[in-house]
């Protein structure tokens, strides 16, 4: 609650009453609080994204890739794929009206979750590279109906934190199972996360 008070005087001297305002901001606390945790996480998961695209362009002006043009196509595309996460990223900090109305929303689609992986996988793979980490991934045949931008990022992230934590030569392996009606995905040192349910056959 916030109290506000006014006091009334009159021409002689002191006060002679308060007009109070009792005003409940709970809402708007809880509000500013979402606020921040969404700016937090967000400015989180842009690292990813530029980690990537920084990792890319240093392998390629470095001259990494000068007598493998393929390979520099593909540092190329990673960094054009990043680059246009990276801006729907920042379209989701602007988008501060669904915070307001206290609703995030997701765009959900039907999506192959062997595609999101190869994808989260391309994404950190600049990073690898420069850490001297090889990525393997073990791909599922699974229909999701996900939000794939949100779902690469959570990989990704996860990715990256095995990435960081791993020593020089060693290989980080991401692999799923289907359990239940959902998928597991696992990576060294075995970091879980479900993914969305898979579609019924159709």
């Amino acid at each position: 609650m916030q109290l506000s008070a006014v006091p009334i005087y009159d021409e002689a001297g002191p006060p002679l009453y308060s007009i109070g305002h009792v005003q409940d901001i709970r809402e708007r606390l809880a509000i500013d609080r979402m606020k921040d945790e969404f700016i937090s996480i967000v400015s989180h998961e842009l690292r990813t994204p530029i980690t990537s695209i920084q990792g890319a362009l240093m392998l390629l002006g470095a001259g990494v890739y000068s007598t493998r043009p393929e390979q520099a196509n593909r540092m190329l595309d990673i960094a054009i794929k990043n680059s246009a996460r990276l801006v729907r990223l920042v379209d989701d900090i602007l988008s501060f009206e669904r915070l307001e109305s206290g609703k995030v929303q997701l765009t959900q689609e039907p999506c192959e979750a062997a595609s999101l992986m190869y994808q989260a996988i391309e994404t950190i793979q600049p990073m690898a590279d420069q850490s001297g980490i090889t990525l393997a991934v073990t791909p599922i045949a699974a229909t999701l109906w996900a939000a794939p931008d949100e779902i690469i990022q959570v990989l990704t992230n996860l990715l990256s934190n095995a990435v960081k934590f791993s020593s020089l030569g060693k290989t980080v392996w991401l692999s799923a199972d289907v359990k239940g009606e959902g998928v597991t995905t696992s990576f060294p040192p075995h970091l879980p996360t479900s993914l969305p349910p898979s579609l019924p056959p159709h």
